[in-house]
């Protein structure tokens, strides 16, 4: 009488099981390449709103004087949030910003459409501007 051999069968719980953690280990190395990109793209972007504060402050020391005392605050308290922009992207996690963001479009939906079409227009005008240099 032959003898079978026994052989470890794959049963649909094992498969979906394996399956399932091969997924999960996927997504979670996208995950990690996907945070380590958006992470690298925020240093960037802190970097260049530094950049941006620093030129705004420059564009202020040419008016020094007085008939430009108001301008020059101005200007300076723009550079001022400038740079509070940049140390508030470089102190908190991205879905943190994107989560504040999302809340302050909430409370104030025509502040931040507007708010988004005055940025758009000022790095229109910067783009334009550094492609002429």
């Amino acid at each position: 009488m032959p003898t079978e051999r026994s052989t470890p069968r794959s049963t649909p719980d094992n498969s979906r099981t394996a399956s399932s953690s091969e997924r999960r280990s996927v997504g979670d190395r996208i995950k990690q390449r996907i945070t380590a990109g958006v992470g690298t793209q925020k240093d960037r972007a802190v970097e260049g709103l530094m950049n941006v504060a620093s030129a705004v402050r420059r564009m202020s020391e040419p008016l020094q004087g007085q008939p430009y005392e108001p301008a020059i605050k101005y200007v300076n308290t723009a550079a001022e949030r400038v740079e509070q922009a940049a140390m508030y992207l470089r102190q908190h996690e991205v879905n943190e910003v994107v989560d504040d963001i999302r809340a302050a479009a909430r409370r104030r939906p025509a502040v931040f459409i507007g708010a988004g079409l005055l940025a758009g227009a000022i790095a229109g005008r910067f783009l334009k501007s550094t492609n002429r240099a």
